[in-house]
C-alpha cells in the first residue's frame, strides 16, 4: 500500500462510512473549528488569573465528556481511563467543584462549595429539591470513580510520567520493539490525562545539572509527546500565563505566546480570557462591564491560538458560572434581541 493510500485514501473512505467524530463539546460554535475531542492530541489551555482556565478543562474535557460516555448505551461503551492529576487543589475541593458542574449540566441547579458546605457565603438555603439533586448525583460519581485515577499534590514530570505508564500497562502491553499494544478487550479504549496546573510540575534534576524552569517544562512536554505518540493518550494540560504589564488592551489580548513551550507541541491550543480584568471593555463589541453583576464578572472569551487540524486565531465568547464552573456560547455583540435576552437571564442568577 502507498503512502498516499494509507494516510489519505483509507482515512478519507473510513471517515464517510462512519459518522463518529469523536466526543462532542457543548459548544457549537467552537466545535466547527477545533471539532470533536479525539483519542491521541495534546490539548492545552492557557490564560491568566481569574480567566476560568481550569474551570473551563474540567467542564468541557472531563465532565461533560463523562456524561458523554455515561449516555452511551452500554453494551456500546468503549473503556475509558481517566487519569487526573489535581497538582492545585485537594480531593475534597476537586470533588465538589466537579459536583457543582455536575448539577448546573444535569439539573440546572446553580450551586457553590460554600452552599454546599452550608458555610456562611452561601449561595441560598438548600431546600428539598437541591438536596435530592445532590444526593442523586452520588450514582454518577461512584461510576466516574471506577475509571478515574486522582492523584492529588504536587508532582515531578517523572511521578507523572510513571503513573501513566503504570495505569496504561494495565491496559496493555509493551512489545519487544518497545511498541504499546492495548489488549484485544480493550483495543478501542479512550484514555485521557489531565494535569491542571503544569506550573505545579515539581522541578527535577537529571543528574548533571541543576533543574530548572526551562528544563522541567521540557520534560514535561516530552512525556506529554510520549503519552500521545506511544501510548494513545489525549492529554489535557492548563498552561498559566506569564504576566506581564501590558501597555495596551491589544497587548493583553490571547495569543499563542501564552502556551509558552507548550505551544510547540500542540495539536489544539486554547487561551481562556477576562477581558473585565484586563480593562478592555469594548472587546469583540460587547459592552463588558454590563456583564458585571454583583460584582460577579459573567463573561470570558476563549480563543483558539493553535490547531493543527482547522482554523486559528478565532475567539468566542461565552457566559461563565464561576460558582459552578459551567460555561456556556454567547450570541454575537450584533444579535441584540438575543443577548439582551441572555443578559435577563444572568441578572437573574444574582
Amino acid at each position: 500500500m502507498n503512502l498516499y493510500d494509507q494516510y489519505v485514501l483509507d482515512p478519507f473512505h473510513t471517515a464517510l462510512d462512519n459518522d463518529d467524530r469523536g466526543i462532542p463539546i457543548p459548544m457549537p460554535k467552537l466545535s466547527k473549528y477545533t471539532n470533536y475531542i479525539e483519542k491521541a492530541q495534546n490539548v492545552f489551555i492557557g490564560g491568566k488569573q481569574t480567566s476560568g482556565k481550569t474551570s473551563y478543562m474540567d467542564y468541557m474535557y472531563f465532565i461533560n465528556l463523562f456524561m458523554w460516555w455515561e449516555k452511551l448505551d452500554i453494551n456500546e461503551r468503549p473503556p475509558l481511563k481517566l487519569i487526573y492529576f489535581s497538582m492545585k487543589s485537594n480531593t475534597r475541593i476537586k470533588l465538589q467543584k466537579w459536583a457543582c458542574t455536575y448539577l448546573k449540566l444535569k439539573y440546572d441547579i446553580v450551586i457553590d462549595i460554600p452552599t454546599l458546605n452550608n458555610g456562611i457565603g452561601k449561595l441560598y438555603e438548600v431546600d428539598g429539591d437541591r438536596k435530592k439533586a445532590v444526593e442523586a448525583a452520588t450514582s454518577f460519581f461512584a461510576l466516574l470513580e471506577d475509571h478515574l485515577e486522582l492523584v492529588t499534590g504536587e508532582q515531578t514530570a517523572s511521578a507523572i510520567y510513571n503513573t501513566v505508564k503504570r495505569e496504561m500497562l494495565k491496559s496493555g502491553t509493551i512489545d519487544e520493539s518497545g511498541n504499546y499494544h492495548l489488549n484485544k478487550d480493550k483495543s478501542n479504549q479512550i484514555t485521557m490525562v489531565y494535569i491542571d496546573n503544569t506550573d505545579k510540575v515539581i522541578p527535577e534534576s537529571d543528574g548533571n545539572q541543576s533543574a530548572t524552569s526551562e528544563g522541567t517544562k521540557r520534560r514535561m512536554a516530552g512525556y506529554i509527546n510520549k503519552f500521545k505518540n506511544h501510548f494513545g493518550v489525549t492529554t489535557v494540560a492548563v498552561v498559566p500565563s506569564v504576566l506581564t504589564s501590558p501597555r495596551t488592551f491589544k497587548d493583553s489580548e490571547p495569543s499563542y505566546k501564552e502556551l509558552g513551550y507548550y505551544s510547540e507541541i500542540s495539536d489544539l491550543g486554547l487561551i481562556t480570557y477576562n477581558p473585565f480584568n484586563e480593562n478592555n471593555l469594548k472587546y469583540l463589541g460587547y459592552d463588558i462591564a454590563e456583564f458585571s453583576f454583583n460584582n460577579k464578572v459573567r463573561i470570558r472569551t476563549v480563543s483558539i491560538v493553535r490547531n493543527i487540524k482547522g482554523v486559528e486565531n478565532v475567539t468566542v465568547a461565552c457566559a461563565f458560572l464561576g460558582e459552578c464552573g459551567y460555561f456556556r456560547e454567547l450570541p454575537s455583540a450584533n444579535q441584540t434581541g438575543d443577548l439582551e435576552r441572555f443578559m435577563e437571564l444572568l441578572s437573574l442568577l444574582d
